[in-house]
């Protein structure tokens, strides 16, 4: 069974972790994996890694980068690059994983012409995103054509089904997203966590008792760093010792440098830049804490809830449903600073309450594996290749 596995973006972000881990399962069960995607410098790693699992890819010739913004392409344009691709590789099924809703609409079409039997993982869908009426009713044609359309939360599917007029959001499958902590984090002995605990501090330069709010996402506007950065002015000096570390790149890096220089609090404000060991850094810090302006369904939130760290969140997007509507972890109104601080405040104040919903949320984000969500999305496959249309599968 061929399966052609499809991912347009740049770099190397949630969408193509997503996408990488089902090919590895796809490949480990026995799929002839065809993975196609641009060669950028952002996706080197990716080219590295597919290599390494003796796999072949093949090159998507279709964005180019306009300042910040990367441009997908015009859909007639993808349309004809994916046939050609299609027709190279003859695949019996196609898995793209998009990281916009429109951002692959012609890859759609070409499939659906190619009568390719296609499961488009749409892995994260913004509230009140744009698609154009063309767009909407190709999206409509190809979707009617041996396709399932996939989203990672309950949330995410409303937007879909409005994004493209979809009358009846049941038609799209919910499949939860999933992490695994690594195994040797998993339960880490008490010498572990003190060691990593003390190593983070020492290498900051801060206190050996100071206590740390760890963010964990990329450095870009919807993440809701500046937000974060005005929550930190309204602290009361009772959160005097807390340092704020933020692990993660991105195009607003040095805008966020800039501005926490200007906010006057660079000595308690850290941006690492990317980190491979993101698991250290979770069991060395006190706090979680995530101010996002709308997520798919969050792998940082997940590997916070299962290191057992206690969290605050904002409200957006899936936030609510990945923690109990707030049983396991503080919600703050999104795009709220004020709220923010409240919250942060708080949670420093009642670690015994905070230790209580971490306990919870621990639980909670084991149950949300990695291998739960590969297995249901190869399982929306098979269905679609035996002719089966269930509304949701696999990942809860």
């Amino acid at each position: 069974m061929r399966a052609l596995f499809f991912f347009p973006g740049p770099i190397r972000g949630g969408c193509e972790e997503h996408a990488l881990l089902v090919l590895r399962a796809a490949a480990g069960a026995g799929y002839d994996v065809v993975p196609c995607f641009p060669f950028t410098d952002g996706t080197r790693s990716i080219v590295e890694d597919v290599a390494a699992l003796g796999l072949a890819a093949t090159p998507w010739p279709m964005g180019r980068w306009h300042g910040r913004a990367f441009l997908w392409g015009d859909a007639e344009a993808q349309a004809t690059a994916a046939a050609r691709i299609l027709h190279r590789s003859t695949p019996d099924v196609a898995a793209l994983f998009l990281p916009e809703p429109d951002s692959s609409v012609g890859v759609l079409v070409a499939c659906a012409r190619a009568q390719v039997p296609t499961v488009a993982v749409f892995c994260l869908v913004p509230p009140d995103w744009p698609v154009g009426a063309r767009d909407q009713a190709w999206g409509e044609w190809a979707r009617a054509r041996q396709q399932r359309w996939v989203v990672n939360s309950a949330d995410n599917r409303c937007a879909l089904a409005a994004a493209f007029r979809i009358g009846t959001p049941d038609e799209i499958t919910v499949v939860r997203n999933g992490t695994d902590l690594p195994p040797a984090w998993r339960d880490p002995d008490k010498s572990t966590v003190d060691g990593v605990r003390a190593a983070l501090r020492a290498k900051l330069g801060i206190p050996p008792s100071a206590r740390i709010a760890l963010t964990v996402a990329r450095l870009a506007k919807p993440k809701g760093h500046r937000d974060l950065l005005e929550a930190i002015g309204a602290l009361p000096a009772s959160c005097a010792d807390v340092h704020f570390v933020w692990a993660g790149a991105g195009e607003e890096e040095a805008g966020l440098r800039a501005a926490v220089r200007a906010a006057g609090v660079a000595d308690r404000v850290h941006l690492l830049g990317y980190q491979s060991n993101v698991p250290a850094l979770l069991y060395a810090a006190d706090l979680f804490v995530f101010p996002s302006h709308w997520e798919g369904f969050s792998r940082a939130l997940i590997e916070a809830m299962s290191a057992g760290l206690p969290i605050v969140a904002s409200d957006a997007s899936s936030n609510p449903e990945q923690l109990g509507d707030g049983r396991l972890g503080l919600l703050f109104p999104n795009r709220d600073p004020a709220r923010l601080a409240e919250r942060i405040s708080f949670a420093l104040a009642h670690p015994d309450r905070m230790r209580t919903m971490a306990g919870r949320a621990r639980s909670a984000g084991r149950m949300m594996s990695g291998q739960a969500m590969c297995e249901g999305t190869l399982r929306v496959v098979r269905e679609l290749l035996a002719g089966l249309h269930p509304a949701s599968a696999g990942g809860g």
